[in-house]
């Protein structure tokens, strides 16, 4: 996953809502949302190359994603996938406080990473890089390849289109946010990060949505979980030239 915005306990119909958008190489393999039909049920989209996910959440309303710190390099070989760290908290019977420690002890196994973490209690981030916790208070959140405090053109404009947005009505609320996650403007150069790539690069992937011939935004996804226990999770899946090709969504009623 490459841009996440979390609101949390911030919407007066929602506990939480998470939108975002999955860039990935169109050669790289992958199953749209589904339930997996693990114990306990996992639901979302699938990495068929290292067999984890971006972004995936339990029949007991847990949610996790994950993006990578695009800066980060080492000389070491990860010795194991990020999207696996996914399902490892979904899948865990320990308390999150007690993952995150789990996390600090493994982190160096992995290249670089922020692990999003919600388990209906609370939301927390985890930096490997950094070894760091974060744990989040009410409030709405953005992340992208960076850590959760860095800011970005695109992580700035998708805050400022989601907080427009819920303090108008909300009417087709949920095609509304397909549509802040659809926005494919480049930020002017002189306010281009330097993450590590070309100015071209930096150039295409400073929108919220990535058009490109090799890489790109391959789906958008957006989670609600609503103060009845309701979870909703939607995806919208695209192509190389951005046109939309697949929709799917599942319901899970926390708890039952």
């Amino acid at each position: 996953m490459c841009l996440v915005l979390a609101a949390y306990n911030s919407h007066p119909d929602y506990k939480l809502v998470l939108i975002a958008n999955r860039d990935e190489f169109h050669s790289r393999p992958s199953k749209i949302l589904h339930n997996w039909g693990r114990n306990p049920n996992i639901l979302g989209g699938k990495d068929i190359e290292a067999g984890g996910t971006w972004l995936a959440t339990s029949t007991a309303g847990k949610v996790a994603t994950i993006t990578n710190v695009r800066k980060a390099t080492s000389d070491i070989p990860a010795l194991r996938s990020r999207g696996l760290l996914v399902t490892d908290f979904l899948e865990t019977s320990v308390h999150i406080d007690q993952f995150n420690q789990q996390l600090i002890h493994s982190a160096d196994n992995y290249a670089g990473y922020n692990l999003l973490m919600f388990d209906q209690s609370q939301l927390c981030c985890f930096n490997n890089v950094t070894k760091s916790v974060e744990k989040l208070a009410p409030g709405i959140f953005t992340l992208s390849n960076a850590d959760i405090h860095t800011s970005w053109p695109k992580t700035e404009r998708i805050r400022k289109n989601f907080e427009s947005l819920i303090s108008s009505s909300s009417i087709n609320f949920e095609e509304n946010l397909f549509s802040i996650m659809r926005d494919d403007q480049q930020a002017p150069d002189k306010m281009l990060p330097a993450t590590g790539v070309s100015k071209q690069m930096e150039k295409q992937l400073s929108s919220i949505f990535v058009i490109g011939k090799h890489y790109g935004t391959r789906c958008s996804s957006i989670i609600t979980i609503d103060n009845k226990g309701l979870l909703s999770f939607s995806e919208r899946s695209y192509n190389r030239v951005g046109n939309v090709c697949g929709n799917r969504k599942l319901f899970v009623e926390v708890g039952k």
